[in-house]
């Protein structure tokens, strides 16, 4: 294409331009009715886990202008639902009116041209709150631009210095996250006004705080024959008793909670890989009692605590039924009873490890806890003491005066 050529397109194309420019619409807000929510991201090295995009919930109120911020392993109703929980909670109410864009957590399907769908998460919280929404015409963020300018803004202002995009934890980082802003909350902006000054007069126009909804997914599943529960295409394990039954799940933002008969039966750490096995071996315990060979090459032995894993390979490699047994009393006495027992025994009998020995050692050794002598200088003991010795002066003046009436 020549130079000719180009000039010509480009004049076009600004012609067509400005022919559709568009006009907007300036609004002016009252407290406590608006607040805008939009999903965005945060390139951080959690856990040395490397640099991931975590999902970065942000909340602005149209009128006061706060940002409130959290972040989340993934962009789904759980998260989507606790991070209205944890932001009405922090505004001790919610607004009249939620503005949301197009996003799959919130728009369930398009009916005709214009309206939307909403999803049942969203649905659960408007109905909880009492709040209404709406919905963005579709490539209109200006339609939602307090927040949508508060994602970038966030997301600068908070991770972009040095070191800042690095944390031990989800949690230290969601810390952090909420610290930094509510500096800039209460940083003046360029119009003279303090943003969280205006929240403050806002949070009085809120509706009534409510106690926090539980953000969850609800599911029944069948265990299966690896006595695990199959929640988004990973395996969670439940106590091997329940084979063949129904369960009860609830899949929240970071755990699983599992349920039978109305009980806790298993609780897990969230796997947000894919086909992941997620396995406790105190769920195997009857199994692996009837098939002790299993145990070596098992998921179970290779996920379980360090500590026991270590148990395992320095005394029982080659006595899986005993280990089996010595696990049992971990469950029942604790890791560290049975770490130092088994230090104590292999002193004394190091050619015999036997589950009855480490049971005898831990109970003598909580005993001889419960025998220690206290020693007799706490508060309760020395008024014990004084009173005493107010009783034993008055018994001396007692005994003196019968003396002198005996005489």
């Amino acid at each position: 294409m020549n130079e000719s050529v180009l000039t010509v397109v480009k004049r076009l194309v600004k012609t067509i331009e400005d022919r559709h420019r568009e006009a907007f619409i300036r609004q002016e807000y009252v407290l406590g009715d608006v607040c805008e929510f939009d999903w965005g991201t945060a390139k951080l090295d959690i856990g040395g886990e490397g640099y991931k995009a975590y999902q970065m919930a942000v909340f602005t109120p149209a009128k006061s202008g706060i940002r409130y911020s959290m972040l989340f392993k993934s962009q789904d109703t759980p998260a989507f639902q606790q991070s209205h929980a944890e932001f009405f909670s922090f505004c001790k109410g919610n607004f009249r009116t939620m503005v949301y864009d197009n996003m799959r957590v919130a728009v369930k399907k398009f009916v005709g041209l214009f309206e939307k769908e909403p999803t049942k998460a969203l649905t659960e919280l408007s109905i909880y709150y009492g709040f209404n929404f709406r919905f963005t015409n579709i490539a209109k963020g200006n339609e939602k631009g307090h927040v949508e300018r508060s994602v970038e803004y966030v997301r600068r202002k908070v991770f972009s210095e040095p070191g800042n995009d690095k944390f031990d934890t989800l949690a230290e980082a969601n810390k952090f996250l909420f610290e930094e802003c509510m500096k800039l909350n209460n940083k003046e902006t360029s119009n003279g006004l303090v943003p969280m000054e205006i929240f403050k007069e806002e949070q009085k126009h809120l509706f009534p705080n409510l106690p926090k909804f539980e953000s969850s997914i609800y599911s029944e599943n069948r265990v299966d024959k690896y006595s695990t529960v199959t929640v988004s295409q990973n395996h969670y394990s439940v106590p091997d008793t329940l084979v063949g039954k129904m369960v009860k799940v609830k899949m929240f933002t970071d755990k699983i909670i599992i349920y039978y008969d109305n009980s806790i039966v298993a609780k897990h750490d969230r796997s947000f890989k894919l086909h992941d096995w997620k396995i406790e071996i105190h769920h195997y315990l009857r199994t692996l009692h009837k098939k002790p060979g299993a145990l070596k090459g098992s998921t179970a032995l290779l996920q379980t605590d360090t500590q026991i894993k270590y148990i395992y390979e320095q005394y029982y490699t080659k006595d899986a039924k005993t280990f089996l047994q010595v696990l049992e009393i971990i469950y029942e006495k604790g890791i560290h009873a049975v770490t130092e027992a088994l230090r104590e025994l292999e002193k004394l009998s190091p050619m015999d490890m036997s589950a009855d020995k480490v049971k005898v050692i831990c109970e003598s050794r909580k005993e001889k806890e419960i025998c220690v002598t206290v020693p007799l200088n706490d508060h309760l003991t020395e008024k014990s003491r004084s009173t005493l010795s107010i009783y034993d002066k008055l018994a001396a003046l007692q005994s003196r005066k019968l003396n002198k009436e005996a005489v």
